[in-house]
């Protein structure tokens, strides 16, 4: 475990939260927001693992404020993030 000036969680909030300001739904893929969550991180001095990702995605459901539903397309394999509380 590292330690990072600013809780990953909080980063992936932020990100999600600025990612989904535009859109009509809450919803982001998973490698846009993962994109823009290791930028931001790496302003931050510090790299951040897609299996570190994945493991706050969990965490951040477990608690209510994000859905993960998995897409099974064909042609577009992934995840699809939805914002459900609103970012503290």
């Amino acid at each position: 475990m590292v330690w990072r000036p600013l809780p990953l969680y909080l980063i992936v909030l932020e990100e999600l939260r600025r990612l989904t300001r535009s859109r009509a739904a809450n919803t982001v893929r998973d490698d846009e927001l993962y994109e823009s969550v290791r930028k931001t991180a790496r302003l931050k001095g510090f790299e951040v693992s897609y299996h570190e990702f994945l493991k706050v995605l969990m965490t951040l459901e477990m608690h209510g404020y994000v859905h993960v539903t998995s897409t099974s397309d064909k042609s577009e394999k992934g995840r699809i993030i939805e914002l459900l509380k609103p970012v503290p």
